[in-house]
């Protein structure tokens, strides 16, 4: 009994290994611990990308979600004087392109998943719980944008950069604010260092 038994182990652990070495197929191992990036989550330590400060704000299995650590610009919501969808937005959304194509170097740019830099929505703001991470206070007009709609079709949501609250009812599109944008990274493109 003791022979059988030892013999299907064996065939079965070669059986797994050769799984494992065969193209296509792969084992993989996961840690009940969380991922080392994961203690940074909504905390004030500043996070090195591409030699410019960000702070961590989210993160999933195959991404984090970074935040710029300041406004990089200010501009209108939309000067025309009507909400409109951040895809279609002719003016802060030109901003934060504009920003990200000029600013970010080419290498940096293969690690960014999606299409580059964004506004977060209100709802994405409301869920970052340390304020200190809200707050901004070289931001222009007292705070910076959201891409979320405000309680008119005049206004978008953004966040009072001296207290870090989010102002849902929002401000006027025409009014000026910080931009503050976030990226997303794919994990599989770098390395996290403490350092």
């Amino acid at each position: 009994m003791r022979i059988k038994m030892k013999r299907f182990l064996g065939i079965l652990l070669t059986l797994t290994l050769v799984l494992g070495l065969m193209p296509g197929m792969s084992l993989t191992a996961y840690a009940d611990d969380a991922p080392p990036y994961a203690q940074y989550k909504n905390t004030t330590t500043v996070i090195k990308f591409d030699e410019k400060d960000w702070y961590l704000i989210n993160y999933n299995t195959s991404t984090v979600t970074l935040l710029a650590k300041e406004c990089i610009d200010a501009s209108a919501y939309n000067s025309s004087g009507t909400f409109v969808d951040y895809s279609s937005n002719p003016t802060v959304k030109t901003a934060v392109d504009n920003w990200y194509r000029d600013n970010i170097t080419s290498d940096a740019k293969t690690a960014v998943s999606g299409s580059g830099m964004f506004l977060l929505t209100k709802e994405e703001a409301d869920e970052i719980t340390n304020a200190e991470v809200r707050k901004c206070e070289n931001a222009s007009g007292g705070g910076w944008w959201l891409c979320s709609q405000g309680d008119s079709d005049s206004y978008a949501a953004y966040v009072l950069g001296g207290s870090g609250d989010v102002f849902a009812y929002g401000d006027p599109v025409p009014n000026t604010h910080g931009v503050r944008p976030a990226l997303k990274l794919n994990l599989s493109s770098v390395i996290f260092s403490s350092e």
